[in-house]
């Protein structure tokens, strides 16, 4: 059994802490949400300034530190369904069919996300 980071933990917190920001537009789709005729879509961009190495033996290579996609994207994608699940609890992550993720150069660390739901 693993168990989360330290480092996933706080990163799981601060995306809470930001999506509930948007709480309106998930409160929104949440109520358009019918789980008989959606299902979610999901696009993600990862900004960091640690994309490319810049010395030592990796030099010009993609950064161990720019962290792993699926790293990035699992506790965010636990946070973001926690949030629709507060106004609509048939609403799982199972229900999300596409994903695309991109984790490109930035001068900061940020994450753009577009969620839509797509017709059964």
């Amino acid at each position: 059994m693993r168990f989360p980071s330290k480092k996933y933990k706080v990163f799981k917190g601060e995306c809470d802490a930001v999506l509930r920001a948007y709480s309106n537009d998930f409160k929104r789709m949440a109520y358009a949400f019918d789980p008989r005729g959606h299902f979610f879509i999901i696009n993600y961009v990862f900004y960091t300034p640690e994309l490319i190495a810049k010395s030592g033996k990796n030099k010009g290579k993609i950064s161990r530190r720019s962290m792993d996609l699926s790293n990035l994207e699992k506790p965010l994608e636990d946070q973001i369904f926690k949030q629709f699940q507060r106004y609509n609890s048939e609403i799982d992550d199972c229900q999300t069919c596409s994903v695309t993720k991109r984790k490109v150069f930035g001068s900061e660390f940020k994450i753009d996300i577009e969620i839509s739901l797509g017709d059964l």
